[in-house]
């Protein structure tokens, strides 16, 4: 069974939003679900309407913060050769108490439950 769709007009919205509201509480206020107001939204606002729509004023300045930086994005950090020493001297690399094995040295035991080593 298909639901009909939102009793929601593009000018009710715009309304809604310059009041202020968020989209769920323009859900609330219309009784309906918000996985709903977004597939509406995809058939009735362009791209730019909605990034528009999600600026705020208050006092004539814009509340709008740009999204995060991306995890893609390198930061290179340049030390000097002393501030590398004193990184160093503060935080030392300490040796792994498990010694370096060979890789598949162990292939023929592939799967096989090992038992358990007593120090």
């Amino acid at each position: 069974m298909i639901k009909p769709a939102i009793n929601l007009t593009r000018e009710e919205y715009f309304s809604f939003k310059e009041e202020g509201l968020t989209d769920k509480q323009i859900v609330s206020r219309i009784n309906e679900k918000i996985h709903r107001l977004a597939a509406w939204k995809k058939e009735n606002i362009t791209e730019k309407e909605s990034r528009r729509t999600m600026i705020k004023r208050q006092h004539g300045k814009s509340t709008f913060k740009p999204p995060v930086q991306s995890m893609n994005k390198v930061h290179e950090w340049k030390m000097t050769e002393e501030e590398r020493l004193a990184y160093i001297e503060k935080h030392p690399i300490r040796p792994t108490k498990r010694t370096k094995q060979q890789p598949f040295a162990d292939i023929g035991g592939y799967g096989e439950r090992r038992k358990k080593r007593v120090d």
